[in-house]
């Protein structure tokens, strides 16, 4: 996480109002974690296959380690984005849906499942993704 945050702070060193993220997986994770620190808020904010807990999967479990144990601050994450978006498949063969259900309800946003969208991803063969391009903007 704190690499991921170091890099995030040479490549992209403002965010504003006009700002659209995007996170997909551990990703989604890392978003939230912006979402709390950031001193203005954004316009958008899209949590793919999201989660904050551990997944019962030994291997990803030890690499998520740093971005799952943590406390969020809901408040500040909602305070700083005027919107919120949450894909997740309904088939998803490594974050089951409730965890969705656990941010959908941090957030008070509702959650848009996508029939057989595994992860969400291209090893899932979900490589179209134009419910995101719907709520872009």
């Amino acid at each position: 996480m704190e690499n991921w945050c170091r890099e995030l702070d040479k490549q992209a060193p403002v965010f504003g109002k006009d700002t659209i993220l995007i996170g997909h997986s551990c990703g989604a994770t890392y978003l939230l974690y912006i979402l709390e620190v950031l001193k203005k808020s954004v316009f958008n904010s899209i949590l793919v296959s999201s989660f904050i807990e551990k997944l019962d999967i030994p291997e990803f479990d030890e690499l998520n380690k740093t971005f799952i144990n943590h406390n969020f601050n809901w408040e500040k994450i909602k305070n700083n984005s005027k919107k919120f978006h949450i894909f997740h498949g309904d088939n998803d063969p490594y974050v089951p849906l409730k965890y969705a259900e656990t941010i959908s309800k941090k957030l008070e946003t509702p959650i848009q499942i996508i029939k057989n969208g595994g992860h969400l991803n291209s090893e899932s063969n979900y490589t179209e993704f134009s419910e995101l391009l719907e709520v872009l903007f």
